[in-house]
């Protein structure tokens, strides 16, 4: 492991140790192939996911979410902090920079803004 992902490993176990503690973890990506938002989850945790198709922004595509752990992702962050470090709700979050769910038009900086609000506004559900 390199330098800054062992740093990143330490202030991350530093956080879960404290008295509050790591409600969720984000590993933010952007992405070409697939249109919308979506994210790449553990099994059993569907309540972010969920609250991000509740609040419907047009980007955020349920549909496209996968709740996995495989052999393949197990060195993945989200993988890593789910299982090592005992975060439940441990995500990645892929997001387009090409077209919105359906292709109906092009993502703007406005979307992707929308996007990150609902995403801490989920995570405060989530508490």
């Amino acid at each position: 492991e390199g330098s800054e992902i062992v740093a990143a490993r330490r202030a991350l176990q530093e956080l879960c140790a404290s008295p509050g503690g790591v409600l969720a973890y984000l590993d933010l990506h952007a992405h070409s192939r697939r249109h919308g938002a979506f994210t790449l989850s553990n099994p059993s945790t569907q309540a972010l996911p969920d609250l991000l198709a509740e609040m419907d922004d047009g980007v955020f595509d349920r549909k496209q979410c996968v709740f996995s752990y495989n052999k393949s992702k197990r060195g993945s962050a989200r993988c890593v902090v789910w299982r090592d470090l005992g975060v439940k709700h441990s995500h990645t979050v892929e997001a387009t920079y090409a077209a919105l769910p359906g292709r109906k038009r092009l993502v703007t900086p406005c979307d992707l803004s929308e996007l990150g609000q609902n995403l801490v506004r989920g995570c405060a559900k989530l508490g």
